[in-house]
């Protein structure tokens, strides 16, 4: 949460001339639904299973960016689909940055529903770390870079 996937997602696509696709918003376009009205009619379970199914599916389109929830990497089909048919990049950022960027939503995100929301995002951090950095084909670390900046560095990695 917070990391920019979709913010740093829509211009690199555009930069590389590929369709972009917001996991999330494929999942909220198709159930006509937002992700919290999903994980609160629903449950978090199922939203994980609809997630899967969608990133399996987006995953074998040609020539896509693609943006995931950041808890998609939990699921071993997931990091074997986006390893298998792209190329992964974790948009690295400290955990005072992420809450900086995302504290006057934390109320619409269905996972920092606590009453210590930011502690809750620590732990959320700290359990995906590892795989976020054993998945990554890339890693760029974007607490003090612009957006156009790690559009380029993301760019410029695989020569588009």
């Amino acid at each position: 949460m917070g990391a920019g996937k979709t913010a740093v997602g829509k211009p690199l696509s555009l930069l590389t001339h590929q369709l972009f696709y917001d996991a999330d918003r494929v999942i909220e376009t198709e159930m006509r639904l937002s992700i919290p009205e999903l994980f609160h009619t629903y449950g978090e379970y199922w939203f994980r299973g609809k997630e899967s199914e969608t990133i399996d599916r987006l995953t074998q389109l040609p020539s896509i960016v693609l943006a995931t929830g950041g808890g998609a990497i939990l699921d071993p089909d997931n990091r074997l689909h986006l390893k298998t048919f792209g190329h992964v990049v974790y948009l690295r950022a400290r955990l005072e940055t992420l809450w900086e960027r995302i504290k006057n939503t934390a109320d619409s995100r269905p996972l920092l529903q606590d009453k210590n929301a930011y502690e809750k995002m620590q732990n959320l951090l700290k359990e995906r770390t590892r795989l976020y950095e054993e998945t990554a084909d890339l890693i760029v670390d974007t607490d003090d870079l612009a957006l156009d900046e790690i559009v380029k560095r993301i760019a410029f990695a695989y020569n588009r």
